[in-house]
């Protein structure tokens, strides 16, 4: 998965290993693979973007697809918390401004 290129690559492969897993457990595991890598590439896309508005609009997508997808949030909050650690770190030049 780590490989696939772009969402739907990597969705490609998440659902070709999901078929193969037998356990619960196991594919647990591999979603929670899978969200570590969307986070990843979101964080990776939001640094490349040039406005804070559109990095917002980047890590607030990805927070939103990680509370909703299918794995428990507990199996996902280091992740959570670096999507909301980069969103603060966006907030706070704007906060020091005023």
């Amino acid at each position: 998965m780590w490989m696939a290129k772009g969402p739907a690559g990597r969705r490609g492969a998440l659902k070709a290993a999901f078929d193969k897993l037998a356990t619960e457990e196991a594919r647990q595991e591999l979603l929670a693979e899978a969200s570590l890598i969307e986070v990843t590439a979101a964080l990776e896309k939001a640094a490349s973007l040039k406005t804070p508005a559109a990095k917002r609009r980047r890590l607030e997508e990805a927070l939103a697809a990680i509370r909703e997808d299918s794995v428990p949030d507990e199996l996902q909050q280091q992740q959570i918390a670096w999507l909301e650690a980069a969103l603060r770190e966006l907030e706070a030049p704007r906060a020091t401004d005023e």
